[in-house]
């Protein structure tokens, strides 16, 4: 599942292979501007929270950027010039000057064209909280979060616009960490505790761009987790024991959106 983690190293390893690249063709699916960004040069790639930028110097003089939101199934994947492109799965190709495989990005949740001079006045990214991945300022996050003192937990984690990069998964695992329940509002944890989960979502989320598979049984806790292969506190280990007081796990849905959610009723009271 794609969050702040995984877009980061996106990033790192498509950066090489695509700055500096001239695009032949760019083919969107249903989204004006692909032709716009041919003959251009690639001249950055960059993670923002859950987005990718990708940064164009375009042949009219104009910068611009294509922007990917992967959602919760979409990937990049290289495949050979020439290939069928299933229009049902790709969203983006992208075929560079000289080179015999394109990239493509596939079942994306949002992808759009738009000038780089736009970006500070960008719907989405200038509502963006600061992005946990790198030196975030946490009690810019705290105050973010204050603005919601009703929310639960579980919701306030994954608002983009109080920090950038949680996702689903990071959400279960911090409160599991933190021993909060999903469902206490924020209103009812001090600033202390609240910024103590946000510094360790940053450092989860960091510790985890350099990782091939996703891990937050860190410490000692997780030490005879990790022995055994089990590298997720609670995470789609609903119905199991609990690795720190051996507690059924629990499975909910919570929000607008019925996200699920995986607590510990013995570790983490209401």
């Amino acid at each position: 599942m794609p969050e702040g983690d995984t877009i980061h190293r996106l990033a790192r390893r498509l950066g090489p292979d695509f700055v500096g690249g001239t695009l032949a063709e760019v083919w969107l699916r249903e989204v004006p501007g692909g032709e716009l960004l041919e003959e251009g040069t690639i001249t950055a790639v960059e993670a923002v929270g859950k987005h990718l930028l990708i940064e164009v110097d375009c042949p009219d003089g104009v910068p611009r950027i294509l922007r990917t939101h992967l959602g919760m199934h979409g990937g990049w994947r290289r495949a050979a010039v020439g290939a069928t492109r299933d229009p049902h799965q790709v969203r983006v190709a992208l075929r560079f000057s000289g080179r015999d495989v394109e990239s493509r990005c596939l079942r994306a949740a949002q992808v759009e064209v738009f000038r780089a001079s736009d970006r500070g006045r960008h719907p989405t990214l200038s509502r963006l909280g600061p992005d946990l991945i790198g030196d975030p300022d946490l009690d810019a996050v705290v105050e973010r979060a204050r603005r919601h003192p009703s929310l639960p937990l579980g919701e306030l984690l994954l608002r983009q616009d109080v920090a950038a990069g949680i996702g689903n998964v990071y959400k279960s695992e911090l409160l599991f960490r933190a021993r909060l329940h999903p469902d206490r509002p924020a209103r009812s944890v001090d600033d202390p505790a609240l910024r103590s989960v946000y510094a360790d979502a940053s450092d989860l989320l960091r510790r985890n761009v350099e990782l091939r598979f996703r891990t937050t049984t860190f410490g000692p806790e997780g030490a005879r987790a990790r022995v055994r292969g089990i590298r997720l506190f609670v995470y789609e280990r609903g119905g199991r024991p609990c690795l720190r007081c051996g507690a059924v796990l629990r499975v909910g849905k919570q929000g607008d959106q019925a996200r699920v959610t995986f607590w510990c009723p013995g570790c983490q009271p209401r």
